[in-house]
């Protein structure tokens, strides 16, 4: 029996996420500081304007609601590594761990994770902190709130070859990559700021066009235009930053926000909503939960360069902040239609002539 889901809810939900995923309240994308303006809206704009004029999160989340059901696959990437240290960032990575928890929960789909192999301790750490069981994919996909940790090559060929064998053996119904580099037209994977790291990163071009190839949806989440997907947007990008660090790479949806972590909160957030599960949303607990695997996990922050679980110049106590909010309002949509629903069955409790006795009723009491 396919799962049940309020799209209309969820379409109503995404157009509030949208806004607030995308306030910029602290630096977004390691390319902001090159332009004097926000950025967030200039790309959230181009990025809307190019997908038909609907909230970006909701046509995520509404391609995970139409092709995933229990048992499906999802694989989601993340893990952007930062110059000089040399360690990966902690954006991206606690959007796609709190995703992997939210399509566990929300669809019973096994998560599967892409990173370099660097970066899978890192991301590990993440996993068991949100409650999740990190594992090889071949027993990941036998075990529930199991998550399969899959290496993604630096070697062009090898991530086309490994991308055939996830597909051969878990066949994903979708891949949502969040601040991930992509490369430019001319091949180049590179930093916000423009640093040159494409024999260090993961082939993420060859990730996504082969899985996209073999049927699987493809949606890319990022903050800064070098990000996998915002090859949607290149030419919006160029104009905004002046660079040539725009990526190629495009998916089949872009998600474009403050940070990717939010990015990915906010389908999060829209999944709750539509399935009628606010747990979908993962709480406060949980984000400092997956704060703390962060640091331990040794993923920084760029400004900084340390693991203190700030994301770009963001402290903590902001991402829990928009996690609150996020949680109030799925809440209160699934409150007030609860109430509805309520109200609803107590007026078919009542037969016609039990209603007309309690007009008759009051007929003698106001005469």
């Amino acid at each position: 029996m396919a799962l049940e889901y309020d799209i209309e809810l969820a379409e109503t939900v995404g157009e509030i996420v949208d806004r607030l995923i995308t306030v910029q309240i602290a630096g977004a994308g390691g390319g902001a500081a090159k332009t004097a303006k926000p950025i967030c809206p200039q790309l959230y704009d181009a990025a809307r304007a190019a997908q038909g004029d609907k909230a970006l999160t909701f046509l995520a989340a509404k391609a995970i609601m139409e092709n995933v059901q229990p048992r499906d696959t999802v694989a989601l990437s993340a893990g952007l590594m930062i110059a000089p240290s040399m360690r990966e960032e902690v954006d991206g990575v606690l959007g796609i761990v709190g995703l992997a928890r939210a399509v566990a929960l929300g669809c019973g789909a096994t998560p599967v994770i892409l990173t370099e192999d660097t970066n899978l301790p890192r991301v590990e750490w993440v996993v068991k902190a949100a409650g999740l069981n990190p594992q090889p994919i071949d027993i990941a996909l036998q075990l529930p709130y199991a998550v399969g940790m899959v290496v993604l090559p630096r070697d062009p060929e090898k991530t086309v070859q490994a991308m055939k064998d996830l597909y051969a053996k878990a066949r994903p119904k979708v891949l949502v990559v969040s601040e991930k580099m992509g490369p430019s037209d001319i091949g180049i994977y590179r930093t916000g700021p423009g640093f040159d790291l494409s024999k260090i990163a993961g082939k993420t071009q060859e990730m996504v066009n082969t899985l996209k190839e073999l049927g699987t949806i493809t949606i890319g989440i990022g903050d800064g235009g070098n990000e996998v997907g915002m090859g949607l947007i290149k030419e919006d990008i160029r104009r905004i930053f002046s660079g040539d660090s725009a990526a190629a790479t495009v998916t089949d949806i872009l998600i474009t926000a403050a940070t990717g972590n939010l990015g990915a909160y906010g389908i999060e957030a829209v999944l709750a909503a539509a399935y009628g599960l606010e747990e979908v949303l993962h709480g406060v607990e949980i984000e400092k939960q997956m704060e703390l695997g962060s640091i331990f996990g040794g993923l920084i922050d760029p400004q900084a360069g340390i693991a203190n679980g700030w994301t770009d110049t963001m402290e903590p106590c902001v991402a829990e902040a928009i996690i609150l909010l996020l949680q109030h309002l799925v809440r209160n949509r699934l409150a007030k239609k609860d109430t509805e629903k309520a109200a609803r069955k107590k007026a078919r409790e009542f037969t016609k002539e039990q209603t007309q006795a309690v007009i008759d009723e009051w007929e003698k009491k106001l005469s």
